[in-house]
């Protein structure tokens, strides 16, 4: 695994990705990293309703580029001795569910998905699904049986609303660090 995984880093150029210039105009309100965990670990929020799926995958090197640089810069923030993992919020407010998926928002979603299942191994800590719409809901369920339990236990659906997600997300993050979109007293993304 870990020769197939500096092999995959150099054939993707992985060295001075965080230090490369991307589109504000196109990937600034899709993610970032903001505040910790009471652990310690760094949060990431992924926002996909406030997003143009033809405009952000419109390029999906580009895309699967910005994406692992997001998370590089994450990693960078892991001192791997007392912090080995992060949390991340997938935040759905606003997905449509009809016509919101292009083929180049699936390519992406899937390869982005291989890359962090084969090259980023057992960093995740924590991850938030939330205002997810109902239908989404059930889908996620179906498809969850196909994961181990312990890839299981990571993860949590919520609803919508700063009440909900603050309920279930102020366990895990301090109400300091957490948004305010959220119900937290944190920076305002």
């Amino acid at each position: 695994m870990l020769v197939s995984t500096l092999k995959w880093r150099k054939e993707f150029k992985v060295e001075g990705i965080t230090s490369e210039q991307f589109p504000e105009d196109v990937f600034g309100k899709v993610g970032v990293i903001c505040g910790k965990d009471k652990g310690g670990r760094p949060v990431t929020y992924n926002f996909y309703g406030s997003t143009d799926p033809n405009v952000v995958f419109k390029d999906v090197e580009q895309f699967l580029r910005w994406r692992v640089g997001l998370m590089e810069k994450g990693v960078a923030l892991i001192d791997f001795e007392t912090i080995d993992s992060m949390v991340q919020v997938h935040d759905y407010a606003g997905v449509s569910l009809m016509g919101g998926r292009t083929a180049n928002s699936k390519a992406a979603a899937k390869q982005a998905s291989q890359i962090f299942s084969d090259y980023y191994p057992e960093l995740l800590h924590k991850k938030f699904f939330v205002s997810v719409p109902t239908v989404l809901t059930w889908i996620f369920w179906t498809f969850t049986s196909l994961l181990s339990p312990a890839t299981q236990q990571k993860m949590s659906v919520v609803g919508s609303g700063p009440d909900t997600i603050s309920t279930a997300l102020l366990p895990v993050i301090d109400k300091a660090q957490l948004p305010k979109r959220y119900g937290g007293e944190g920076e305002d993304i």
